[in-house]
């Protein structure tokens, strides 16, 4: 606070003291301007001619009195009067001339006399002191700051008086008193400098008031704002040491729900193990009596079959066919419970063909009693689990031969397309046919379709969707009664599935 008042008080003082010594230089220029402009104004009213006949006149003759006599000579008089007091100039308005100028014997430098003046006449007066700038600036005009004559100092104009040869015989000048001027200047300077540090003193005043005004405003808003960030910074602290409670509080859950899932997936794991080996034990178990069963009743069926009756016989067959159905159905059932567990294998390039070639191997003894004709080629290589696709055309070509027409022979074509990077296949049979009510359904769990169907158990067509959705694919059907199905899956390669989901 105190350094900014002082440096506004330095600066006041050295503005005074500039503008003061700014005003008085400036003050004389503007004067010497004012000479200038009077001195070149009046000698271009005087006849050049007739004043150096004049001043030829008196100095070849020395004839003052007429001279005095002279037109020209009152004349000139009375107009540099006038300019003298018109102007408030406390000197003579006078011509000045060279020595030697009637005789035609000029040097470079010499003597100025007196012509004619405002004032007394005064051509006998010689005047010692000239300054250098009338010598230099003779013919062209000139005016001279303040310089010392014998009579004291003085500020002066001059400009040329010419013939009509455009000869310069003489040159007007117009002086002021040096000492009169800078009184009145020096007073003109006080007052624009007491005007100015008046000015600067109310400037200054509101500056500092305004300053200190501001100072006290910016301290309360500083006090306001660390005091805001105080508080800030405190519940930030606050809200730090509550959020890495937090976070240890959840870091130890995450750790304990880690433990509870690693716990878990083991005894998972050991479930599936147990759950496996008893599905195949209680298949294998199952199986056993029920083959006992299919075998005697077939052999009870080719040794007695003459000696039954029709409903004897109608017996025997339906025992046969319920062994069949409940074999399959055991089957169904342990296929669709280790399901899951298929998924542990590791996924490799699948030659659909081949795998038709299996399916068909496994399905030989069907396709024979059927006279069936299996028709494939040029099936993709697809990247997936093989067991997959073994059961998915194997559960397909089954039905097709399953619900075959007795009257022709029994055609299943399988065909594969192309397109947008999924594989299309087609299931192709001349069957039966599937109903239209049955067509609603048909991929519901334990979904027979039509109520008279005595086949089939509704797992296989469940367990086919479910093997394409793990493709990410679209299974479909189409049909006609005593025309056939038509079975389509699209379907993704794996290889693409898993390049897609790990984008």
């Amino acid at each position: 606070m105190f350094v900014s008042i002082g440096m506004i008080v330095l600066l006041t003082v050295s503005f005074i003291v500039y503008n003061y010594y700014k005003t008085l230089s400036t003050s004389e220029d503007a004067e010497l301007e004012k000479l200038s402009a009077i001195a070149k104004t009046l000698a271009l009213q005087i006849d050049g001619d007739r004043h150096e006949q004049l001043v030829c006149q008196y100095l070849t003759n020395n004839d003052v009195y007429s001279i005095k006599e002279s037109d020209y000579y009152n004349s000139t008089c009375s107009i540099l009067k006038k300019a003298q007091l018109a102007n408030g100039l406390e000197t003579p308005i006078y011509t000045l001339f060279k020595k030697g100028l009637c005789d035609n014997n000029t040097m470079a430098k010499q003597p100025l006399l007196f012509g004619v003046s405002s004032g007394d006449f005064i051509y006998s007066n010689f005047w010692g002191s000239v300054p250098e700038d009338h010598y230099t600036y003779y013919s062209k005009g000139h005016h001279v700051h303040q310089y010392l004559t014998e009579n004291g100092n003085w500020l002066s104009a001059f400009y040329p008086i010419k013939n009509s040869s455009d000869e310069t015989i003489a040159i007007l000048q117009i002086d002021r008193s040096f000492s009169k001027f800078i009184s009145s200047a020096r007073q003109d300077a006080i007052y624009q400098s007491i005007f100015g540090t008046i000015l600067l003193t109310i400037l200054g005043g509101l500056f500092i008031y305004y300053y200190r005004r501001i100072l006290i405003f910016m301290n309360s808003i500083n006090k306001s704002l660390n005091k805001i960030i105080k508080e800030k910074t405190e519940a930030l602290e606050l809200s730090n040491t509550n959020l890495s409670t937090l976070n240890e509080e959840l870091e130890e859950k995450v750790r304990i729900k880690t433990q509870d899932i690693v716990v878990a997936n083991t005894r998972l794991q050991e479930s599936n193990k147990k759950l496996e080996t008893f599905a195949y034990s209680v298949s294998h178990d199952l199986k056993a009596p029920i083959r006992n069963v299919h075998t005697f009743s077939k052999l009870l069926e080719a040794k007695y079959e003459p000696l039954l009756d029709e409903q004897g016989k109608e017996f025997i067959h339906f025992i046969v066919s319920s062994s069949e159905n409940l074999t399959t159905l055991i089957t169904d059932i342990l296929a669709k419970a280790l399901f899951d567990s298929n998924r542990q294998k590791k996924i490799l390039p699948i030659d659909l063909n081949k795998v038709l070639a299996e399916v068909t191997g496994n399905l030989k003894n069907d396709i024979e009693v059927k006279n069936a004709e299996i028709n494939y080629a040029n099936l993709p290589i697809i990247n997936g689990y093989k067991s997959d696709f073994v059961q998915l055309f194997q559960n397909l070509i089954s039905n097709s031969l399953k619900y075959s027409k007795s009257n022709i022979d029994t055609k299943i074509k399988v065909t594969s397309n192309k397109e947008d990077g999924f594989h299309l296949i087609t299931i192709e049979d001349n069957g039966k046919g599937i109903s239209e009510t049955a067509l609603q359904n048909i991929f519901n769990e334990w979904d027979r379709g039509d109520e008279n169907d005595n086949k089939g158990h509704g797992i296989g067509l469940a367990t086919c969707k479910n093997i394409i959705k793990e493709y990410n694919g679209t299974m479909s059907v189409s049909s006609k009664l005593n025309k056939g199905s038509v079975f389509n899956i699209k379907i993704k390669d794996l290889g693409r599935v898993l390049e897609h989901s790990s984008n």
